[in-house]
């Protein structure tokens, strides 16, 4: 039997106090599985208490993970990396684990005593190799060549569908009174319970839902479901009486809050952090998720537990969201370069969609969901996680093969949602921005070229760095050729 060490951030023990935990478990429960002995480490239960500026505590665990024997292989998530750098020991494979990109980055980038990057989403796992596959010009390499050989998918399994009684224990398990009475109304309700929302986004398309609503003598409000953060941020905010103290972009979003007759409380309903049961109550009485986020989105498990209690999502699509689910599937994205560049009123685009599926005709959405729920069955589930581990650690065996800056290929990044030539405006998950005429003209012209031709051309390399640090530009390996066929002799 082989032997991993196993090195994560969030407990893979319960009870799971958030979605990286109850990963990890899926993770060590498959390594073994897979025939793997492990000997488990957990920061939050092992390093938070180190509160000192004298590191006693680290020395001592630095002192015992060097004494103990060599493993096969060693597991770290991207952020316990950070705390005891990783070694190489004899034949020990190690591998990353990512759950997101939060950290410190520089402890993995770069780094030749890693074997393996494993990430948790299709999405994630072209990000960390384009991170990889940085151009180095002067040396006329990439920053890892290894890039395109070491880093691979590891499909999630949805906790839902794994535990339906709900694995996620961290708040009360009954809902509060604000709750009870909304749920209990007649009222529109929509959720978006997560704590990486545009709030400008959300509190747009809730006015102007509401808007429709009293222009259509609906008789109904439209109201939603947030955590307390985004409740108070807005509530602070439109209470301010000073309208020099209010953001600019929030004045006429007060304005039209006052016009509707309509305070806060009448749009928003706060709920604190509840026990998944008693959310998934909340979610499946509701019409509609709204996920804008402003923060890359390295999976997804809430917009797919959505899904699977029978609400559609309407998302901007940052990060993994755009990827989740084939299209008609359950999760909406709907953005356009108007949102993305700050314009409030394009959101209405958005209600009025939203509108649609939820008062017009109900049915085309309630029949995604369900075409959603049986594809999130079939792709995010423990066999899918065992298939895609099974590859990784079979990919460890073998000597990484290394690509040549010379053979790559210039595209847009992975983190680009959309560009427009037309307006020179390039929405991404790392910093939408316009480009300038003449740099408007470059992409066009580099994009699908050879970076052998690039490396030669000081005139214009500049300019294409900064393409590069900007998110705009990746590179790509080569495609392979095509082989040839032959008709068959009649």
């Amino acid at each position: 039997m082989r032997t991993a060490r196993v090195i994560l951030n969030d407990a893979a023990e319960p009870p799971f106090r958030g979605s990286p935990s109850i990963i990890n478990a899926f993770v060590n429960d498959t390594l073994r599985d897979l025939g793997y002995e492990l000997s488990c480490s957990y920061g939050r239960r092992v390093w938070r208490e180190i509160g000192t500026f004298i590191p006693l505590p680290d020395a001592h665990q630095v002192l015992r993970l060097q004494s103990d024997p060599v493993f096969d292989l060693e597991v770290r998530c991207n952020v316990s990396v950070v705390q005891f750098p990783l070694l190489r020991r004899g034949a020990q494979k190690n591998v990353v684990f990512f759950h997101a990109l939060v950290g410190y980055p520089g402890s993995w980038i770069g780094n030749d005593v890693i074997d393996g990057y494993w990430c948790n989403s299709d999405y994630m796992t072209r990000v960390v190799t384009t991170l990889l596959a940085t151009p180095d010009w002067n040396r006329g390499r990439l920053l890892d060549p290894r890039a395109f050989s070491l880093v691979g998918t590891v499909t999630l399994p949805l906790p839902f569908l794994e535990r339906p009684e709900g694995v996620l224990l961290d708040g009360p398990e009954k809902l509060p009174r604000a709750a009870l009475e909304a749920l209990e109304g007649n009222d529109v309700l929509g959720h978006c319970v997560s704590g990486k929302l545009d709030e400008r986004a959300v509190y747009s398309i809730m006015l102007a839902l509401n808007h429709m609503a009293l222009q259509r003598g609906l008789g109904r409000r439209f109201r939603l479901f947030v955590e307390r953060y985004l409740y108070n941020g807005i509530k602070e905010k439109m209470e301010t009486v000073d309208p020099e103290d209010l953001p600019p972009e929030f004045r006429p979003l007060k304005a039209i809050l006052a016009q509707l007759g309509l305070t806060i409380d009448d749009v928003l309903i706060p709920i604190p952090l509840l026990a998944q049961a008693a959310l998934f109550k909340i979610i499946k009485a509701c019409s509609f998720a709204l996920l804008y986020h402003w923060f890359p989105e390295p999976f997804g498990l809430l917009p797919l537990e959505s899904v699977c209690q029978g609400c559609p999502v309407y998302t901007n699509g940052i990060g993994n969201l755009r990827y989740l689910v084939p299209e008609g599937h359950g999760i909406s994205v709907f953005e356009t370069e108007g949102m993305a560049f700050g314009d409030l009123n394009e959101y209405q685009k958005a209600a009025q969609r939203i509108f649609e599926d939820t008062v017009v005709d109900h049915e085309p959405a309630r029949e995604a969901c369900r075409q959603g729920a049986e594809y999130i069955a079939r792709t995010y589930n423990r066999e899918a996680m065992r298939r895609d581990l099974a590859a990784r650690l079979a990919a460890l065996d073998e000597s990484p093969a290394e690509t040549d800056l010379d053979a790559t290929v210039m595209g847009l990044s992975p983190l680009v949602r959309s560009w427009n030539p037309v307006t020179r405006r390039v929405v991404s998950d790392y910093k939408s921005c316009e480009l300038s005429v003449d740099e408007a003209a470059l992409l066009g012209e580099i994009l699908g070229q050879s970076c052998a031709g690039l490396r030669k051309n000081l005139a214009i390399r500049e300019a294409v760095e900064r393409l590069f640090q900007q998110g705009v530009l990746a590179v790509s390996p080569p495609a392979p050729p095509v082989p040839e066929t032959h008709l068959d002799e009649r």
